[in-house]
């Protein structure tokens, strides 16, 4: 007598197996790092307020005093993670961003006209004029001198 399983039973037991190996493949995957530096934008709007070419961000204001700028742009501004170089050019103004890895962000380095500043620590810090302003809450406004001084006040 020859005992041959019955073709319920195999197949069964062939889901049963194929069940197993989907569950370890999703655990296996669960346990692969996450990007530990994903990229981070900075949006932006350049316009003329009040006589002033100014540049809008969600968190801060930046004033270049007795500049005209007769447009209105927008767009946004690398300012962390691992990618990069990249570079946005919106009429006057050119943004670069460089330096990015895995385990530091970058430095996006902003040229508008003939000033230039620098935007570090996933935009959160601003260097300009010589000037290291922590651009976090609350929101501030900073306004570029003709003479190239700047001052900070809070919005």
């Amino acid at each position: 007598m020859i005992n041959r399983p019955d073709a319920k039973a195999a197949n069964r037991s062939l889901t049963i197996w194929l069940s197993l190996l989907a569950c370890f493949t999703l655990l296996a995957s669960c346990d692969k790092p996450h990007k530990a530096n994903p990229n981070s934008y900075l949006a932006f709007s350049l316009h003329e307020v009040g006589g002033n070419a100014t540049m809008l961000t969600e968190g801060f204001t930046i004033v270049f005093e007795g500049e005209k700028y007769n447009a209105s742009s927008a767009s946004e501004l690398q300012v962390g993670g691992s990618s990069g170089p990249t570079e946005v050019k919106v009429h006057d103004l050119v943004g670069k961003y460089e330096g990015g890895s895995q385990n530091s962000h970058g430095i996006c380095t902003v040229n508008f006209r003939n000033h230039t500043f620098k935007l570090t620590d996933e935009g959160r810090r601003l260097s300009i004029g010589g000037d290291e302003i922590d651009v976090g809450p609350p929101e501030k406004i900073i306004t570029v001198k003709k003479d190239g001084s700047v001052t900070v006040e809070e919005k």
